[in-house]
């Protein structure tokens, strides 16, 4: 696919969610759903994710585990009410036991992002994204690809605080999770310049998250304790075909999140669930709601 027909697809997907609208910062009824550092939340609003910063060995084709450092980070304007414009990169560090050492930009993409479906009741969110990937931006050797990609997603979110009162020690629980599909636009490729040509892989990332929304049983001034969201993440890449084979790398992540007005702080744990899930890690971010840090210049859509 050329990049004129990939921006075609772009702008229908534009225009099939131009009814959509939005509340940000994945607040739905009473229920807030944090952004998670793994998948991305189901809400669309004016917001920079970054920096975050994530360290973890993985395994290595041919060779001894690689450790990551990696500082990833995202930015995303709302263009009409439910529809948002963004883009996301990072820098990544390859540390190899007795060897040479990489760094550099890894993965970048453009994304649109819309508003599908929200229900304030039964605390329900659903968010569709399209993102291109931008081949030949990055360092291949550091999670870039040299091919194009086109990347659909799609993220949702549930609390249960509409259970019955039988069920009320159920209500602060809720479940946020994720899947995104790359799709090269390309059958086959050279990962580096002079390396052999490889066919490109299809990958599917997805994941989900079990929250506990500490502000069910507290009243509004009881902070800093109602703002905080324990968390379990469980994350899994599964790759279809191509050269990194056909074996599911598993995390599953324990960590906290503090939401404040203007910005939120998440730390986590990474544990492998199998062998290509890779060594256990961490990861801690920062997200700032720039509609409410900067509301001079976010404060609503660029076409209201």
């Amino acid at each position: 696919m050329t990049h004129k027909r990939l921006c075609a697809v772009l702008s229908l997907a534009c225009m099939a969610l131009l009814g959509a609208r939005a509340d940000g910062h994945a607040i739905v009824g009473d229920r807030l759903f944090p952004g998670t550092l793994t998948f991305d939340d189901p809400a669309v609003a004016d917001e920079f994710s970054g920096p975050v910063l994530s360290r973890q060995k993985h395994p290595a084709f041919g060779g001894p585990d690689l450790e990551d450092t990696s500082v990833p980070g995202s930015f995303s304007r709302l263009i009409i009410p439910g529809l948002s414009i963004g883009a996301d990169t990072d820098w990544t560090k390859h540390d190899a036991p007795g060897g040479p050492s990489a760094n550099g930009i890894g993965a970048t993409h453009l994304t649109l992002k819309g508003q599908a479906y929200e229900d304030p009741v039964h605390e329900t969110m659903i968010a569709a994204s399209l993102s291109w990937g931008l081949g030949g931006i990055g360092n291949p050797d550091l999670h870039a690809h040299a091919y194009d990609t086109i990347e659909p997603g799609l993220a949702f979110g549930r609390g249960f605080g509409d259970l019955p009162g039988d069920l009320a020690f159920l209500r602060p629980f809720g479940i946020t999770g994720g899947m995104v599909v790359d799709l090269p636009l390309s059958g086959k490729s050279r990962p580096a310049p002079g390396a052999p040509v490889a066919s490109n892989p299809v990958i599917i990332h997805w994941g989900f998250a079990l929250e506990y929304s500490t502000r069910y049983g507290l009243s509004a001034g009881e902070e800093p304790l109602n703002q905080f969201v324990p968390l379990v993440e469980f994350q899994f890449d599964s790759p279809l075909n191509g050269g990194y084979g056909t074996k599911m790398a598993g995390t599953v992540n324990p960590g906290l999140a503090y939401a404040a007005e203007t910005w939120q702080l998440s730390a986590e744990a990474l544990v492998p669930l199998n062998h290509p899930g890779g060594s256990p890690g961490f990861r801690v971010g920062v997200s700032f709601f720039l509609d409410d840090l900067i509301p001079s210049l976010f404060g609503k859509p660029l076409f209201p």
